[in-house]
């Protein structure tokens, strides 16, 4: 008598090629899959048909491989399957798990052992006659009565619809008919031990109690039970094949009952259609790129795991008290909408609310994930901030919106601040444009402001549209540097300085017009290159030192106004109240500053009151006394002057001993930190220089360039030439509220310190001049 022979699928020995490339229909496929505690994985050793045991052969197990096993001159071929039930493949798959950090929570885990096994049993079931369903207890597990109630459905619902198509296109036998498969399999479930509860053996009537018991859970599927030590198991074996041979299985309950499909394919045939099977339901399977045209195919794919899992999904959907209380704690937030900081605090205490109540360990993933995913929705749905920042890096407050504005974006935060003159202070809504910024409010102001009205002022070049469908230029990054020589089309002029100046106090076109373009014409001493200003397209930030040529913006962004004679301003007494408001107390003086100016005659500065003012004579020069300061403005309006860049002016005692050389000749930081008392150090930012010029025939110019950003960008006002603030006069100069380049804007800091000011920009020391006035 012959051993039985074996090889692993696809891998087969000559003898295996011998028999299944036979014509001959004679084989009943009897399938073995379940559960295995040893290390072989092998369930056969108990059918007592081996000549070695599994266990001292050289078998590497390995979780979907399948073996086939036959006797020379028998009739049944056995399939046998190593799946995840088998102990050494589900621990082999959750150590790759843990060592890959796939493993979060035993559901997961679980959910993927039963659906790898699942597909292996439901091609057992299209190509084997009888299945052998094997325990290592003697506890029946009943979840393999949930797992065949999924794989009724899926046959009915997919396969069914697909497998028969796909037959007919692989030229497969035709006898496998609308059912697809061999037959309905008759299942025998094999229990390798049985429950001896009292010690005193068991008894043939105690094993058929138990056959009972067991075939009772299976009231709808016909099968038989095999106990070991206890029966013969292949004489059973045999009685199965047998009937299979001479009369086949009418095992079906379906509504198709009374015709009954059963059929022993020729071996050549059987193997081709395991081997198109084993592709359908297997290895397309673990294929995460197949693409695949039949739909049915392709939602059986998708789908399979969710109705193999349908504990899984019940779990999901359980709603218990800790869950209830979680999710209703995170909706008794009075907030009509939020922003995501806040909306993350309330999850957080919604799962520790359900952490506090959660009824079972194995639902907490689940639940939390239910948890997360519900409020993300909650706040998604209706109550979710619009969270846009604005230009100070505030959020909008509103709902989640869209704009078509920035300016319909509110952060709800209001600001005080002063208009161009001092005079007056306005509450202000936290910008969202550059043009609410630096232009709008300060518009808003003046309209309100008698003194602003009345004061001069020195225009800012601004772009002049000539076309309707004027816009903001393409500035992109390689124009930054863009020169003359590099320019397109626009046109150049050769013009003197004094028609520059010209141009500016006459703003029409004219005399622009009548000048001529030359090309690679040398200066001649006393000009320069002036380019004409487009006027289709404009400047979409402010004018800084990499800004392209020829491109004005929309709006100013500074201001520089004349409002009143040198008189206003009384070094005794320092900026009153009337005159400027909001200045905190002893920080309201101006700082003097002595000057020397060579003349071309001294004597002509001499006798006209002008010692009094700080004018001396010396050695071809005189003296002059300037005042002036650098203005801070906080976010609550407290405006104070610094005495240094790193000191705030201090003139309490109404004298003012500090000299005003201090910040005119050194960096001013842009932003300090305020020194009125709150709870939190509010970020002042330099808003103005106030200049007083004294009474004596002299030009005090003035350019201030502004250092900020990343980048240090250099930001000017944009003139042509450089401002001459007019003798014996209060000027203010009113600097932007937000630096905005081409790669967008540049908030103030959040905090700030002495020793880190000037890291975050800087108004440029050597701003002033002053220089001999002219005759006119």
């Amino acid at each position: 008598m012959g051993r039985y022979k074996s090889c692993i699928y696809p891998n087969l020995t000559s003898e295996f090629e011998s028999l299944l490339s036979s014509e001959d229909p004679n084989l009943i496929i009897v399938g073995v899959i379940g559960k295995s505690s040893f290390d072989d994985a092998n369930k056969l050793a108990g059918f007592g048909i081996l000549d070695v045991a599994p266990s001292l052969l050289s078998h590497q197990p390995k979780e979907g491989q399948i073996s086939f096993y036959h006797k020379p001159g028998e009739q049944i071929l056995f399939v046998h399957f190593e799946t995840t039930f088998d102990n050494y493949c589900v621990e082999k798959m959750l150590n790759e798990w843990m060592t890959n950090g796939q493993f979060e929570q035993f559901m997961a885990f679980n959910s993927e052992v039963k659906t790898r096994f699942a597909r292996s049993l439901l091609f057992a079931t299209h190509i084997c006659h009888i299945i052998v369903l094997v325990e290592t207890g003697n506890n029946f597990d009943h979840s393999y009565l949930s797992l065949f109630k999924s794989l009724k459905v899926l046959r009915e619902k997919h396969v069914a619809k697909f497998l028969p198509k796909m037959t007919k296109a692989a030229n497969l036998p035709q006898s496998l008919g609308k059912e697809t498969r061999l037959c309905c399999p008759r299942f025998i479930f094999f229990f390798e031990s049985f429950p001896d509860e009292d010690g005193n053996g068991v008894t043939k009537e105690d094993i058929s109690k138990f056959e009972f018991q067991v075939e009772d859970n299976f009231i709808k599927y016909l099968s038989d039970v095999f106990v070991e030590k206890k029966r013969e198991f292949m004489p059973l074996l045999q009685d199965y094949v047998r009937e299979a041979l001479e009369v086949g299985f009418d095992d079906s309950l379906s509504k198709f009952k009374g015709k009954s499909h059963f059929v022993i394919l020729p071996n050549k045939q059987w193997y081709q259609t395991f081997s198109f099977f084993h592709k359908i339901f297997i290895t397309n399977a673990d294929d995460s790129t197949l693409e695949t045209s039949d739909l049915e195919y392709k939602t059986f794919l998708e789908t399979f795991p969710t109705i193999v899992n349908v504990d899984f999904d019940f779990f999901a959907s359980c709603c218990d008290p800790g869950l209830a209380k979680a999710i209703s704690h995170y909706n008794s937030s009075n907030a009509p909408h939020y922003g995501f900081g806040y909306h993350k605090v309330l999850l957080d205490e919604a799962l520790n609310v359900y952490r506090k109540n959660f009824l079972s360990q194995e639902k907490q993933h689940i639940n939390e994930r239910i948890i997360r995913d519900t409020c993300e929705n909650i706040w998604r749905q209706g109550r979710q901030q619009c969270e846009f920042l604005s230009l100070r890096n505030n959020p909008c407050i509103l709902p989640k919106h869209n704009a078509h504005d920035l300016a319909e974006h509110s952060s709800g935060v209001v600001f005080v601040s002063t208009c161009n003159c001092g005079r007056i202070q306005g509450r202000r809504e936290d910008p969202y444009t550059l043009y609410q910024a630096n232009f709008e409010f300060y518009q808003i102001l003046y309209k309100n402001c008698g003194s602003c009205q009345k004061s001069l002022k020195i225009d800012v070049p601004v772009f002049t549209p000539s076309i309707s469908d004027y816009r903001a230029a393409a500035v992109a990054e390689s124009l930054a540097n863009m020169n003359i020589n590099q320019a397109d089309e626009s046109q150049y002029f050769l013009v003197s300085e004094n028609a520059i100046n010209r141009i500016d106090e006459d703003s029409s076109d004219a005399s622009l017009n009548d000048m001529e373009p030359v090309e690679h014409q040398a200066k001649a001493p006393g000009e320069s290159i002036y380019r004409q200003p487009s006027t289709t397209e404009y400047l979409p930030g402010m004018v800084h030192n990499e800004s392209p040529q020829g491109l004005l913006p929309q709006f100013s962004s500074w201001s520089l106004l004349c409002v009143g004679p040198s008189s206003l301003y009384s070094h005794s007494t320092g900026l009153l109240e009337h005159f400027q408001s909001g200045f905190l107390s002893g920080a309201n003086y101006l700082l003097p500053w002595d000057v020397q100016v060579r003349v071309k005659n001294p004597a002509n500065f001499e006798n006209k009151g002008n010692e009094r003012r700080g004018a001396y004579r010396k050695k071809g020069a005189i003296m002059l006394k300037i005042f002036v300061g650098c203005e801070y403005e906080c976010p609550r309006g407290h405006r104070f002057i610094m005495s240094s860049p790193d000191t705030v002016l201090n003139g309490g005692s109404g004298i003012v001993k500090d000299s005003g050389s201090k910040i005119v000749n050194n960096d001013m930081p842009l932003y300090f930190a305020c020194p009125c008392r709150t709870s939190k150090n509010m970020v002042a930012q330099l808003m103005r220089v106030h200049v007083v010029t004294p009474k004596a025939n002299v030009n005090v110019i003035m350019e201030p360039k502004v250092r900020t950003g990343e980048r240090n960008l250099i930001f000017s006002m944009g003139l042509t030439s450089s401002a001459k603030l007019s003798q014996s006069a209060y000027w203010i100069l009113r600097l932007p509220y937000i630096y905005q380049g081409e790669e967008g804007p540049m908030p103030p800091p959040a905090e700030i310190s002495t020793s880190n000011a000037g890291v975050y920009g800087v108004l440029l020391g050597g701003m002033f001049k002053v220089v001999e006035g002219d005759d006119d």
